[in-house]
C-alpha cells in the first residue's frame, strides 16, 4: 500500500474512531439527567487511563519489538502479546468485581455502585482489546482492517443505542457504559476474524519470555504515559472529587463544543510527522519552516472554528444541550483558550517527534503535569468547576514554553543527532 493512502486511511480511521466516542457524547448528554452524565465522564476517563496503561506496557512494546522478530514469527509474538493483553484485562475485571463484592458487604450504601464500577472495568478492558487489534493492524500494514474494526464499533454502538431508543428503555451512566463495552467488545471479535492471529500456536513459555522482554521498556513507557494521562485528566482525577458528578458533567458538557477542533491533531500529527521526519534528514532548515507552518495551520483551524463556535453559541447549544446545562458559556470559552493552547503545543510536540526530542517530550510534560495538578488544587476551591479548566490551560501554556525553551537550547548547543535546526 502506498504512503499516501495509508495516510489517508490513517486520518480516516481517526475521524472514524474519535467521531464514534464525540456523537456518544453527543447522544448522552441529551438523555442521561446531569448527574449520569457525570458518572459516565468519569468511567470515561478512567478507560482511557487504563487503556494508556495497557498500550505503554504492552501494545507499543509489540510495535516497536515486531521488527526485531524473524517475518515468519512475528504472528505468533503478536498472538503472544495478545494473550498477555487478555490476561491483563481478565486479571482487571476478575478484581475489580472481587472488590465491588467486598466493598458492598462492608459498606452497604456504595452498593449501588458495584454494577458500575464492574461496568467501568468491562469498558476499560474491551477499548484496550479493540486498540490491541488496531495498532497489530498498523504494524502489519494492513490499515484498512484497522478502519473496518473502528467502523465495526461505530456501527454496534449505532445499533445498541437504537435498541435501547426503540424499547423506550431508561439509560444510566451503568447502562451508557456496557453499551461502550459491548460495542468495544464486538470491535475486537472483527479484529480477531479480520487479522487472524494464531492463539493455538501460543506457548506458555514464549509468553513469559515475551511479557518480560515488553517490561523492560514498557516500565519506562508506563511513567511518560501516566504523566501524560495525569495532566491530560487532572479536571477530573482532581477537580473531580471537589465538584462531584454534577461539576464534571458541566465540564465534560461544554467540552463537547470543542471536540470536534480537538479531533483534528492526532489526525495531522499522522500526516505531518513522517514528512517532517525525512526533510530532518535532507533539508534541516525547511524542516523548520514547515514546522512553523504546522503550528500555524493548527492555530489558525482551531481559531477559526471556535470564533464559529461562539458567533453561533445560542443557536448551537440549544441543538446540543436542550435546556439541561443553562450559562455554561464561559466554561466553553474557558474550554476554547485551553483548545488553542493544545493547539499550539500540539504542533510543536510533532516537530519534536519528527526530530527525536523524546527525551525532552518526557521531561518537559512531566514538569508541565506539576504545574497543572498545582494549578487545578489551587484553582477549584475558590473557582468551581471554571478552576479545573484554568488549570489545565495553565499547564499546557508551561507545557509550550518548557519545549520551545529545550528546543531552542538544544539547537544553542548543537546537540542535534542528524544537522543544526532552528528552534521554534
Amino acid at each position: 500500500m502506498s504512503l499516501r493512502r495509508a495516510i489517508s486511511i490513517s486520518v480516516v480511521n481517526q475521524v472514524v474512531s474519535s467521531g464514534t466516542n464525540f456523537a456518544l457524547g453527543l447522544y448522552l448528554v441529551r438523555t442521561l439527567i446531569p448527574t449520569e452524565f457525570g458518572l459516565y465522564g468519569i468511567g470515561f476517563a478512567i478507560s482511557l487511563i487504563y487503556a494508556g496503561i495497557g498500550n505503554a506496557l504492552f501494545v507499543t512494546q509489540m510495535v516497536v519489538n515486531m521488527p526485531d522478530k524473524p517475518p515468519e514469527q512475528r504472528s505468533v509474538y503478536a498472538a503472544n502479546m495478545g494473550l498477555v493483553v487478555a490476561t491483563f484485562c481478565g486479571s482487571t475485571i476478575l478484581l475489580a468485581w472481587l472488590g465491588s463484592q467486598a466493598g458492598s458487604a462492608m459498606w452497604p450504601e456504595i452498593s449501588k455502585y458495584s454494577r458500575y464500577g464492574v461496568g467501568v472495568a468491562v469498558a476499560s478492558c474491551s477499548y484496550l482489546c479493540k486498540e490491541f487489534f488496531v495498532r497489530h493492524a498498523y504494524t502489519a500494514r494492513r490499515e484498512t482492517s484497522a478502519l473496518a474494526v473502528n467502523v465495526a464499533v461505530a456501527a454496534a454502538l449505532a445499533g445498541f443505542l437504537l435498541i435501547q431508543h426503540y424499547d423506550n428503555a431508561v439509560i444510566t451512566a451503568t447502562g451508557a457504559l456496557w453499551i461502550y463495552a459491548a460495542s468495544h467488545l464486538f470491535g475486537t471479535v472483527v479484529g480477531q476474524s479480520l487479522l487472524r492471529l494464531p492463539f493455538r500456536a501460543v506457548r506458555g513459555r514464549l509468553v513469559r519470555s515475551d511479557f518480560r522482554d515488553a517490561w523492560k521498556g514498557g516500565r519506562w513507557s508506563l511513567l511518560t504515559q501516566i504523566v501524560y494521562m495525569t495532566r491530560a485528566q487532572a479536571h477530573i482525577l482532581i477537580g473531580g472529587p471537589s465538584v462531584g458528578a454534577t461539576g464534571v458533567a458541566y465540564l465534560n458538557a461544554a467540552r463537547l463544543f470543542v471536540t470536534p477542533c480537538v479531533m483534528m491533531s492526532p489526525a495531522l500529527s499522522q500526516v505531518f510527522v513522517p514528512r517532517l521526519a525525512e526533510l530532518r534528514t535532507r533539508d534541516p532548515t525547511r524542516m523548520v519552516r514547515t514546522g512553523r507552518q504546522v503550528v500555524l495551520l493548527q492555530l489558525t483551524v482551531v481559531s477559526a472554528y471556535l470564533l464559529l463556535l461562539l458567533f453561533a453559541y445560542e443557536q448551537i447549544s440549544a441543538i446540543v444541550l436542550g435546556n439541561r446545562y443553562p450559562q455554561l458559556l464561559e466554561m466553553v470559552v474557558a474550554w476554547a483558550v485551553y483548545a488553542s493552547l493544545l493547539a499550539t503545543r500540539n504542533g510543536a510536540e510533532i516537530v519534536a517527534v519528527a526530530t527525536r526530542r523524546f527525551r525532552h517530550q518526557m521531561l518537559c510534560g512531566t514538569a508541565s503535569a506539576g504545574v497543572t495538578i498545582a494549578a487545578v488544587l489551587w484553582l477549584v476551591p475558590g473557582m468551581g468547576i471554571a478552576g479545573a479548566v484554568l488549570g489545565l490551560s495553565l499547564g499546557e501554556a508551561s507545557h509550550i514554553v518548557l519545549l520551545a525553551a529545550a528546543l531552542r537550547t538544544q539547537e544553542k548547543e548543537g546537540t542535534n543527532d542528524t544537522a543544526p535546526h532552528q528552534a521554534l
